[in-house]
């Protein structure tokens, strides 16, 4: 097994930096239909009646698809190929403004900057979009490692892709030494 320096295999691998904010995974099923051929004002008097939320969901889908869209026009305009299928993908997002700088010491803001980010939504939720957005079959993308983290104000939200087949020969090489350590000693 070889020694991997990352550094210079990063550097070294193609590379895209999607500059659209992440965003998740919205769940249409066929149900959905009758919502978008109905219009608003029946919806409204929908919800009252029946107290739900379906103008809402309408919202949600079109706001989605609005993102889907966005996704497609950018990776497009920027040459973006998923389908080499291995790559480490960080999905960047700015801290929240509730999130306090500091003055005299270190606030929040300044600690959390370039940290996982540990809470929701799940970056699952985030691949799952993106996947779905930029491929006709997500199936093309065998191997991939999603990271999300905070980053600071300055720094546009995205996603930076690596495309690093490398990595994926590593680790089934070392899989195998490994397991077949322990296959010997069981």
């Amino acid at each position: 097994m070889t020694n991997i320096n990352l550094r210079e295999l990063f550097d070294g691998a193609i590379q895209y930096y999607l500059k659209v904010t992440p965003g998740t995974h919205c769940r249409v099923t066929r149900g959905d239909r009758w919502i978008f051929v109905s219009d608003d004002e029946y919806l409204r008097d929908y919800d009252k009646r029946k107290n739900t939320r379906t103008l809402s969901r309408k919202k949600q889908i079109m706001r989605a698809n609005s993102h889907r869209e966005k996704l497609q026009w950018e990776a497009k305009k920027e040459g973006i190929d998923l389908k080499c299928g291995s790559y480490i993908m960080v999905f960047m997002k700015h801290m929240p403004k509730s999130w306090k700088k500091g003055i005299r010491k270190p606030g929040k803001r300044d600690l959390m900057a370039w940290k996982p980010m540990k809470s929701k939504p799940d970056v699952d939720n985030y691949y799952k979009k993106l996947a779905d957005s930029l491929l006709k079959e997500d199936s093309e993308i065998w191997c991939c490692a999603p990271l999300k983290i905070w980053i600071p104000d300055e720094i546009e939200e995205g996603t930076f892709f690596i495309n690093v087949p490398e990595m994926f020969e590593f680790i089934v090489d070392y899989l195998k030494e490994k397991l077949r350590d322990i296959a010997l000693f069981s």
